[in-house]
């Protein structure tokens, strides 16, 4: 009896031993447990920390995964996060880094929404990788949960890689699936504390309790004047320019009787949930409104009315003279004032009147300029002159 105590003893020690703990130096399985979680919905890929595992760049299969690790242009390209890759893979417990992961320890898993842990991130612009606290719900992922790879070392320790954005991810340590349990389920413990509600949600519209309103009419009379020209296209007659004279605005109000409010989409609806610990639950009721049935009561009706009168306008020119010359004749008597004198010798005394003219003629050789001749005739004649 006491050979057999000895012997079960030795074996629970050598399983004791055996198990080993993970070697977790990183800040991925450090925890902020003195602040709530930060609820995570946002679509996943908009700060991918490890690029060269991300769905979009082609990584879909566990052959794929390690075909893009093992890649040196890879490690040249991403000279920033490659190396982060390769940190956190040994201090995690795969001792040589990426050349650790081969297929048979990466492997394809899905994690339940509503997970909270630790979710990895890298900023471009500062160039800093970290983690943040969150409740793991994205948006737009599978059905069937948010699809990670699992890698696992010799020591049976992992961590997640997300499959969209090739994040790195880590459950908080109380709900980390257990061994034999749920495969797909990792991340959520799967024990009696989740349990499945199921929620009905109904909209009931607000009933009606008048028949009518007093509903304003804002009414607008605008008068034009049109006036009707010739027109200088070709192939139009007339052109017709329209002008604002006044305006009248007036207020009055009628009974509206068209008061029905609109129909709300009121039919129930049945949605079943998985709730466990940290799970949040969302309602979205759709109201659907009937505008055909429905009068807004707030905004008063709008009436424009116009009235125009139409001038039709005959344009009158005036011929402008085309004539470039100028010619002027002027012909007449001529009269000396000076009284005549006594003395005949002295011939100041005129024949009385001696005929003269003027002949002028020029051109417009500009609107400002114009050039001529003018040349003049004129007899002067005395009494007592010889001829």
């Amino acid at each position: 009896m006491r050979a057999l105590i000895v012997c079960f003893l030795v074996i629970a020690s050598s399983a004791l031993y055996a198990q080993k703990p993970c070697y977790h130096h990183s800040r991925l399985y450090l925890f902020d447990k003195h602040n709530e979680p930060k609820l995570f919905t946002d679509p996943l890929g908009r700060h991918p920390q490890f690029p060269f595992l991300q769905r979009k760049n082609g990584i879909t299969t566990a052959e794929l995964f390690i075909k893009s690790i093992q890649d040196s242009n890879q490690r040249k390209k991403y000279n920033r996060t490659f190396p982060a890759f390769d940190l956190l893979l040994r201090n995690s417990g795969f001792w040589n880094g990426y050349k650790d992961l081969n297929t048979k320890n990466v492997k394809k898993v899905y994690i339940k929404p509503g997970t909270v842990g630790n979710l990895g991130f890298y900023n471009k612009d500062n160039g800093i990788l970290s983690y943040d606290y969150v409740i793991l719900n994205p948006s737009g992922e599978s059905p069937d949960g948010i699809e990670a790879w699992k890698l696992i070392n010799k020591d049976g320790c992992f961590l997640f890689i997300l499959f969209t954005c090739g994040n790195a991810w880590y459950p908080n340590g109380d709900q980390v699936s257990t061994p034999g349990g749920a495969g797909v389920g990792a991340g959520l413990n799967n024990g009696d504390c989740c349990k499945t509600v199921t929620v009905k949600s109904s909209v009931t519209a607000v009933p009606q309790e008048k028949d009518s309103i007093i509903r304003p009419v804002q009414m607008r009379m605008n008068y034009y004047r049109g006036q009707i020209t010739s027109s200088y296209k070709k192939g139009r007659i007339y052109d017709t320019t329209y002008e604002l004279i006044r305006f009248k605005d007036t207020l009055i109000h009628f009974k509206d009787r068209l008061v029905v409010p609109a129909k709300l989409d009121s039919s129930a609806r049945y949605k079943v949930y998985n709730i466990c610990r940290d799970s949040l639950v969302q309602l979205r009721l759709p109201l659907i409104g009937d505008s055909i049935l429905q009068t807004d009561s707030i905004h008063p009706v709008r009436y424009v009315l116009s009235d125009t009168v139409f001038d039709r306008h005959k344009t009158s020119y005036e011929p402008t003279c085309e004539n470039k010359w100028e010619i002027s004749i002027e012909g007449g008597n001529s009269w000396n004032s000076i009284p005549r004198l006594n003395d005949p010798v002295q011939h100041t005394q005129t024949n009385g009147g001696q005929t003269t003219a003027t002949f002028e003629i020029s051109r417009f050789l500009a609107p400002w300029f114009q050039l001529g001749l003018s040349g003049s005739y004129i007899i002067l004649s005395y009494q007592d002159d010889i001829a």
